[in-house]
């Protein structure tokens, strides 16, 4: 991991019409690593936590594509930032070894998180 490699919020490219806007993220384009992995989460009540996550290998970057959340990410040294993100042209990048957590989540939330890994139920990534 780079020493470098920091938590930060990332803006993406987007298109604004009157009938809806358009936003993309290309790999390396936008994103500070290869995507192999898409998943969301939706359906989550509102004012809901998620556990905490930390990953040895992983890269995230959280989305919200619906609603909002704060995005509370700790460093392996124990400091800590958080984010809120309430627009879909915007994420936070989360790199190996941080710890994030997802709350403050409002109701038909839709999150998106792109990972740098593909999960392998044989070699687990978590701390």
């Amino acid at each position: 991991m780079d020493s470098n490699d920091k938590p930060q919020v990332l803006e993406f490219p987007r298109f604004c019409d009157p009938r809806g806007n358009l936003s993309f993220i290309q790999n390396m384009d936008q994103a500070p690593f290869e995507i192999k992995r898409v998943e969301w989460l939706y359906d989550l009540p509102a004012d809901t936590a998620l556990p905490s996550r930390r990953f040895r290998r992983k890269r995230q970057l959280l989305l919200p594509l619906a609603g909002s959340f704060d995005a509370r990410v700790t460093s392996p040294e124990g400091v800590e930032s958080v984010f809120h993100l309430s627009r879909a042209y915007r994420g936070v990048y989360v790199p190996a070894t941080w710890t994030v957590d997802i709350n403050n989540i409002a109701g038909n939330t839709v999150i998106a998180i792109l990972s740098s890994t593909i999960d392998d139920p044989d070699e687990p990534d978590t701390f």
